[in-house]
């Protein structure tokens, strides 16, 4: 949210429904991103890891998965925030917003 905020400011964008879909949208991100996290987690706390190493090696291994995805999320919506096309302007704050996020 913070980032949000601050990349909308900074950008001169108005928070609107699209901005608002793409904070539920980047929700869904993060969660999907702790679920990985939390699965790693789990896979290494059952082989007899203790809970603290198990949460940091589980951190370890899903970094890449979890940077790929956000990146893709980022790199796909530069297009959109970016647009200078006729009828763009309605679109830009939710590309920013994602982005910013």
């Amino acid at each position: 949210m913070i980032g949000v905020v601050w990349g909308l400011l900074f950008t001169h964008h108005s928070f609107s429904i699209f901005v608002t879909m793409g904070i539920v949208m980047m929700t869904g991100i993060v969660v999907s991103n702790a679920i990985l996290i939390m699965d790693q987690f789990n896979i290494n706390h059952r082989r007899g890891m203790p809970r603290q190493r198990a949460m940091v090696e589980a951190g370890k291994e899903s970094f890449r998965p979890v940077v790929m995805i956000t990146l893709a999320a980022v790199i796909g919506m530069a297009p959109l925030a970016f647009s200078r096309a006729i009828g763009s302007e309605f679109r830009n704050d939710i590309g920013i917003a994602l982005i910013a996020a």
